[in-house]
Formats: C-alpha cells, structure tokens, sequence
C-alpha cells in the first residue's frame, strides 16, 4: 500500500475545506473567538496557528506568522480562493483574508471586534458571508442583516437567498425517554429572502459536498 506522508508528520488529523479536493486544513491553539474572555480570565496566552494542507504535492503552507491574540475563527473555500476569518484581539477587529499558496495573500474587509458577536462566527458561501447566531441570525458582510431563526434552524447557505436547515424531531416516548413506535426524525429546508422574510419551506437536508455542488436529501 502507497502512503503519501506530508513534509511534516505530526499525528494530528487533517480538517476537510467543503466543496473541493485539494486542501485540507488545522487549527492549532484556540479556534473558539467566543472563549477569549475564559483565557483572560485565566491570564493565560492565547493564539491561533493556521496550517494547510495540499493534497496534490503534500506540501504545509503557514498562511500566517503565530502571534500572540490572534485567533482564527473559520476557513471557508469558494472558487479557488480560501477565505480566512480572524480575530486581533488586541486591536479589537475581525479581518477576512483572500489566500491561496500560489498568490499573495491580501484582506478583503475589515471591522471593529466590539460590533461583533462572536459566538458561532462562521463563513458561508457560496457567496461569501460573515455571520454569527446565537438566539438571532446576524450576517456583517457584504450586507448588514438580523433576524430570528426558528428553533433548531441553522444556516447552510446563501447566495440571492438564506438557506437552512431546521431539524425536527416526531413521536419521541418522553416518559421512557426512547424512541416510540412512530418516531421520525427529519430537516426541513427553510429558503428566506436576504430581509429575513421566509419564502418556502420543504422537506429536505441542504449540504456542499466536495465535487463543490449542493444536494438535498
């Protein structure tokens, strides 16, 4: 059996970026914006170390030097480009970066931290979106939007519309905490207008896989 070994070996398990085949990623440190605070509390260090990996010739590139209070928050890739999304938490602001190991990485947008929320800060595509949710959805970039998702809603996607996938759960046998007899568990897919408003909702699991096209089942 051929192994194709990395320039480096470290043990340590590689991350998929959805919609290709080429790139692998890992974060090492902290990849949890939202626990910055538990860090400084503790008065301990913190940062993010962003290592990707090319399926293709097995080489690492490091897009960025390891800084203290730098902290990668999600790395999203999308028509030969991976984005970058990551926080300088001592000049308090969030930064998307445009990178790819053949060119010069540059950023494409910026933000002062403080009017962020940073718990679930994700990238979503396919055309590139910054947002967070917690008890709303809020979307930062290229548009400002917030709305109130569902119970158990969740944004997939969103191109000139939002799309979610919003778990539900039918016949559970509370009383002795299993399944029942009729128990049925299924995604509905939620479509919404980029104000919020839903404009269709059917049965159906949205997700990218890595041939860069979306499926429902």
């Amino acid at each position: 059996m051929k192994i194709h070994r990395f320039e480096t070996i470290t043990g340590n398990f590689i991350a998929d970026l959805q919609g290709q085949r080429r790139f692998g990623y890992r974060v090492e440190g902290l990849d949890a914006p939202y626990d910055i605070e538990v860090y400084e509390e503790l008065k301990r260090p913190f940062s993010s170390r962003l290592l990707i990996y090319d399926y293709e010739n097995q080489k690492i590139y490091e897009p960025f030097d390891e800084d203290e209070y730098m902290v990668i928050a999600d790395v999203y890739f999308q028509d030969d480009t991976i984005y970058i999304l990551k926080v300088d938490w001592l000049g308090k602001k969030l930064f998307l970066y445009d990178y790819h190991p053949e060119r010069e990485i540059k950023v494409i947008w910026e933000r002062e931290l403080l009017d962020i929320h940073r718990y679930n800060l994700k990238l979503i595509g396919p055309k590139i979106h910054i947002l967070s949710w917690d008890e709303s959805v809020k979307i930062y970039y290229p548009m400002e939007l917030e709305y109130l998702p569902e119970e158990n809603e969740t944004v997939v996607a969103i191109d000139d519309y939002i799309y979610s996938n919003c778990w539900h759960e039918e016949g559970f046998d509370e009383e002795n905490n299993l399944a029942g007899i009729e128990y049925r568990y299924y995604d509905e897919l939620i479509i919404r207008d980029l104000k919020g408003n839903i404009v269709e909702r059917k049965l159906g699991c949205l997700y990218l896989k890595d041939d860069g096209k979306y499926y429902s089942s």
